[in-house]
């Protein structure tokens, strides 16, 4: 028998402690592109993070988070078009990916295919996210025709590979950018482009995050979004007279893709409108896309009233389990392989004798001269001109500072609320999460003193949560002190030159005397 629930015994701040959270990662240069005009644009509920093997490229970008993969085999300089570099560098950074994941309701993964960090490292971070639960969509880029059928070859079999990692694969040719837009500027090609990704973004955040007169919740979403790996996504909007009929034309049209949905096995059926949207409207709606897809389709819909639509309408639609694979455009006359096992051998190994990775003029790893700019203005090089090596080597400090900034601002915010309110968990549980993200960033960067102070945090904090031990005083000073310090030098970007190991030595001394004293026949249960 069903359990009534009393709303008004009901808390309904708590419903707040478990948002869903929407992450949308772009992998490679063509995925941080679009994360970086995806920032600007400034989605609501929505984190971004670029992803990337060039620390160059990573720097120029804005995101909410950035993480460089792979730093011990590329040293931060890319791939050079090889996609087995890039799934290498994925591989190799498999934890700090984890962490980033952590926690992710749904993801959003973006990038082009056919170079090499995007197609080689996509798939490697949409197999971590599934096997953490989230429902995992890839929004790719096929490549334009000019591009040549190395690129190509490797789009596909990056393409499928993708698709036995991920839930849900919607695929754009970036040659209809062309010719639909021929003479538009190229910036502004791209953003037209963007808007799949940002309507599936802006249109699955109000399905969740709103509540409707008919709703749909995340487990709706989930359903259809695992119905196939290929799917389309589209948006449309209208105040015509004949508005019903041409928001599900827009919605049914979108240019970059091909949007015949005859096929769908399953769909998402979104209608947002205002106060004068009828019933009557909104199951004409439904019919009327019913009638494209397969006469077995799975149907699932919704319906939310905002007044500031006025007489706006719009329909989102996601209809999934479409089978049509993207077309080589270019070489119709070539017999391309129904399997392609491995990665096609990039262009540029193919006309040059293979050699040993790219490093900075000095002969060593961007990483390995981390020390010689703290200690010295000077560092032995080559004969290039020093100065640009140690520009080089600062695009790391940047990185890790941009991405401490947000995490540092939490975790000192977190541990002088503890500091008030010891009792506080959300306060504890948001201290644990932003050191665990710092010291996942420290470690990345190679910023060892930095990472080990940190992670002395995380473990006490953990301790502390767990109620292995509690949070007294002597702990709370030691904290903020190792805040402070992490925060100093963070700023005079520095890896600290021993003087973290008082901190982390007397965070582990105030732990033991907590555990010392504790009887060993004490069975004393703690309650959360």
């Amino acid at each position: 028998m069903a359990e009534l629930v009393n709303p008004s015994s009901f808390d309904l701040d708590k419903i707040d402690l478990y948002p869903t959270t929407i992450r949308v990662l772009g992998v490679g240069g063509a995925g941080n592109n679009t994360i970086d005009r995806l920032y600007k644009r400034g989605l609501l509920n929505v984190e971004t993070v670029a992803v990337n093997t060039d620390a160059q490229h990573l720097l120029s970008v804005q995101a909410h988070r950035k993480i460089l993969i792979g730093k011990n085999l590329t040293a931060g300089l890319g791939t050079g078009g090889d996609p087995q570099i890039g799934e290498k560098a994925a591989e190799e950074s498999k934890n700090t990916l984890s962490t980033i994941l952590e926690g992710t309701d749904l993801l959003f993964l973006t990038g082009g295919l056919g170079g090499g960090t995007g197609t080689g490292a996509i798939p490697v971070i949409g197999k971590l996210a599934r096997e953490q639960g989230t429902l995992t969509v890839a929004v790719v880029t096929m490549p334009f025709s000019e591009e040549g059928i190395v690129r190509w070859e490797n789009a596909k079999v990056g393409l499928q590979r993708i698709k036995k990692a991920v839930d849900t694969v919607i695929v754009l040719r970036n040659d209809k950018l062309f010719s639909l837009y021929p003479d538009m500027p190229l910036l502004e090609a791209f953003q037209k482009g963007d808007e799949v990704l940002i309507h599936a973004l802006t249109g699955l955040s109000e399905m969740v995050l709103n509540r409707g007169v008919i709703n749909l919740d995340f487990a709706d979403i989930r359903s259809v979004m695992t119905a196939g790996p290929g799917a389309v996504i589209g948006l449309g909007e209208s105040s015509s007279e004949n508005r019903i009929e041409e928001a599900i034309r827009k919605a049914m049209t979108h240019p970059m893709m091909e949007m015949d949905i005859s096929g769908a096995q399953s769909a998402l059926v979104h209608v947002t409108g205002g106060t004068d949207l009828t019933l009557k409207e909104a199951r004409q709606i439904i019919q009327t896309i019913a009638q494209k897809l397969d006469p077995n389709a799975k149907i699932i819909w919704g319906v939310t009233i905002e007044k500031a639509m006025k007489k706006n309408i719009r329909v989102m639609l996601i209809a999934s389990g479409l089978k049509q694979e993207p077309e080589i455009p270019f070489i119709h006359h070539v017999q391309a392989p129904e399997h392609v096992p491995e990665y096609t051998e990039p262009l540029a190994s193919l006309l040059s004798p293979a050699g040993p990775r790219p490093v900075p003029d000095n002969g060593k790893s961007i990483f390995d001269i981390k020390e010689t700019i703290l200690s010295s203005d000077e560092i032995p090089t080559s004969n290039k001109p020093r100065k640009g090596n140690a520009q080089t080597s600062l695009v790391f400090y940047k990185i890790f500072e941009e991405e401490a900034a947000s995490d540092l601002r939490q975790f000192n915010q977190a541990v002088q609320e503890l500091k008030m309110h010891p009792e506080n968990h959300l306060a504890l549980e948001q201290a644990i999460r932003a050191s665990k993200f710092l010291h996942a960033s420290a470690q990345m960067f190679g910023f060892d003193e930095i990472a080990q102070l940190l992670n002395a945090v995380y473990t006490i904090l953990t301790s502390v949560y767990s109620k292995e031990i509690q949070l007294n005083t002597p702990l709370l000073d030691s904290l903020t002190l190792a805040v402070e310090m992490v925060m100093d030098l963070v700023e005079k970007r520095a890896d600290g030159h021993g003087e973290t190991g008082y901190i982390v030595n007397r965070l582990l001394e105030l732990k033991n005397e907590q555990l010392k004293s504790v009887p060993s026949n004490d069975n004393t249960e703690f309650l959360f």
